[in-house]
């Protein structure tokens, strides 16, 4: 898939040389707070994941991609659509939508552009029959950002020992 754009964000690959500006948001505990993975404690972490969401995206041409606000040129986030592999549920194998921001970036409206962005290539490029998101019930901001693109709640779920929303978007919902 190749990089794109929305009204306000550009979306590509991440890059090695991406890693400072990365862990802006990954070592931010109040971004981090809602995830699954924990905020990074050292650069080194980021560069970590960096280096497997490259790999990611070389192996499926898609993957968390790194978001830059076109105003600025700043990288501000991250976005994307990742595999749900080896988490011990049965919707193994489906796509998951995530995103994360800096927080000087919040309340701009750039958490819902960037999931309707990304649920639409998942529809449009990828051809995916459906989408689906697990938030934690109280990040409320999340799960409306998550209804405005279209997901419905299906039901509550452990995942990595917290109760999870899990929610699902079909390419039938929007048609």
């Amino acid at each position: 898939m190749q990089p794109f754009y929305s009204e306000r964000l550009y979306y590509r690959p991440f890059r090695r040389s991406d890693a400072e500006d990365a862990f802006a948001f990954f070592g931010d505990a109040e971004v981090m707070k809602y995830s699954a993975f924990g905020v990074h404690r050292t650069l080194e972490r980021t560069q970590e994941v960096l280096a497997d969401l490259i790999a990611e995206n070389q192996n499926l041409g898609f993957g968390l991609w790194a978001v830059i606000e076109r105003e600025s040129d700043d990288l501000i986030g991250m976005a994307g659509l990742t595999a749900m592999d080896d988490i011990g549920m049965e919707d193994d194998g489906d796509l998951e939508l995530a995103y994360r921001f800096r927080r000087n970036r919040w309340g701009l409206g750039y958490g819902s552009e960037a999931a309707s962005a990304w649920v639409e290539r998942g529809f449009a490029t990828l051809g995916l029959e459906r989408i689906v998101a697990v938030v934690e019930p109280d990040h409320v901001v999340s799960k409306h950002i998550l209804e405005k693109v279209g997901m419905r709640f299906v039901e509550q779920r452990t995942l990595h020992d917290k109760l999870v929303d899990f929610m699902v978007v079909d390419r039938s919902d929007g048609e």
